[in-house]
């Protein structure tokens, strides 16, 4: 499709993250033509791929959750 990432992150909901400096986490899908557009439609969904996104999504919510607990830790030890 040839986007940028500015291209994708202002299609999708991060993308107001994005103009006001926040920090976000893109973890994309399968893409075609119509994405995120008025023609787009559920049927285009690849359940295997989008499967596999879920799992990337919820391994990284795993190792960001223990990493905040960690920051916790560090941050009682300092006061």
């Amino acid at each position: 499709m040839g986007d940028t990432l500015s291209d994708l992150t202002d299609r999708s909901d991060q993308g107001s993250f994005k103009h006001k400096k926040i920090l976000f986490v893109l973890i994309n899908n399968d893409e075609h033509a119509d994405y995120h557009r008025p023609k787009d439609e559920a049927l285009r969904i690849n359940p295997e791929f989008f499967y596999r996104r879920a799992q990337t999504a919820a391994a990284f919510l795993r190792v960001l959750d223990g990493s905040l607990d960690r920051v916790e830790l560090a941050r009682q030890r300092h006061h």
